[in-house]
């Protein structure tokens, strides 16, 4: 869906927090349009730029339903220009909040959400251009990096997951092909929050499961792993792992408390030092890095 409109003045409360919003007057309200928060990019003349739009009621300070939008990484005096606003994602609900402070203290979960957001659709864009061909010599370059890489070749029980082939390396069969005496155990989403590994033997036992990603069935593994590969889609070029998005790895890493290694395994363009790391997030003991290029 697409907004147009012109940016008008408004309460101008934002800039006093340091984030500062667009307010914007639409030419035409659709009727389907849900009130909440998404991400967003917006066109101003030739330029496009990333950002996160509220639309609905400003509960906190009742007033009725306003359009704003805040800009990443812009500066300039956008008053009385026009924008178009292509609305990518859904984020939350609109919410009344106790005071200013908690408002925009939830804003500033809302920027760092949005920030990785489209760090990741960058990464995925990158990924898009490859070929097929690039995509297996990504592969082919991970294996000989973790035939040796010594945490690998010491573990006994390794927790791994089959890869997005068109959005990470594929490693996965060709590994457990060539190490075959290794005990393999992959995730599986359990209720809202929760993973649990299963043991596998075979990846054509994996069924499609939460969220379109391979999953094993089966009774949970109830001991501890030597190794957990863990499903990245950036790093900071430290020990800062973005990863899918839905925070199941930082859960259960925050559970374990560093009881075994870890591991991601990325192409060098998913390398970005500008990844925000919010508290919740886990480091990575290790990353290996692929080249892309031949």
């Amino acid at each position: 869906m697409k907004l147009k409109g012109t940016v008008t003045k408004g309460l101008q409360i934002g800039s006093k927090f340091g984030i500062a919003t667009a307010n914007i007057q639409l030419a035409r309200t659709p009727k389907d349009l849900k009130e909440g928060v998404y991400y967003v990019l917006v066109q101003l003349d030739t330029q496009i730029v990333k950002g996160i739009l509220h639309f609905g009621a400003l509960k906190t300070f009742e007033r009725e339903n306003t359009c704003e939008v805040h800009l990443l990484d812009f500066e300039a005096d956008i008053y009385d220009r026009s924008m178009e606003i292509s609305l990518l994602k859904w984020v939350r609900p609109t919410r009344k909040f106790q005071n200013a402070d908690a408002l925009y203290s939830q804003i500033e979960q809302d920027v760092l959400g949005a920030e990785k957001y489209f760090i990741r659709m960058d990464i995925f864009k990158h990924w898009d251009s490859l070929s097929v061909k690039q995509k297996n010599r990504l592969a082919q370059k991970a294996i000989s990096q973790i035939v040796v890489y010594e945490p690998f070749l010491q573990a006994k029980t390794v927790f791994i997951y089959a890869p997005q082939a068109t959005k990470e390396i594929d490693f996965t069969a060709d590994l457990i092909r060539k190490f075959p005496d290794k005990q393999y155990f992959f995730p599986r989403v359990e209720g809202v929050h929760d993973l649990i590994f299963i043991p596998v033997t075979n990846m054509k036992s994996l069924e499609i499961g939460a969220y379109g990603l391979q999953e094993p069935i089966g009774k949970a593994f109830k001991g501890k792993p030597d190794l957990i590969f863990l499903p990245s889609v950036g790093t900071d070029g430290d020990h800062g792992r973005l990863g899918r998005g839905g925070g199941f790895y930082d859960r259960y890493l925050d559970k374990i408390k560093g009881m075994a290694a870890t591991v991601s395994v990325l192409p060098d363009f998913s390398i970005n030092p500008k990844i925000p790391i919010q508290p919740h997030d886990q480091p990575v003991d290790t990353f290996i890095i692929c080249r892309a290029g031949n």
